[in-house]
């Protein structure tokens, strides 16, 4: 059960960086002309599932 949590944290974490890096046009500290918004940090999140 353990393993399936920890699979799929990592995926959802995956899915979030993705789409916040669609978003801002730019990666993870990468510096483009393209890019939109600035990446302020992150918090934790919770969330909850029978998995």
């Amino acid at each position: 059960m353990e393993l399936v949590r920890t699979v799929a944290e990592r995926m959802l974490q995956e899915l979030i960086e993705a789409g916040v890096s669609a978003h801002i046009g730019a990666g993870w500290n990468e510096h483009a002309a393209s890019r939109a918004a600035l990446r302020n940090g992150h918090r934790d999140k919770t969330l909850t599932s029978p998995a």
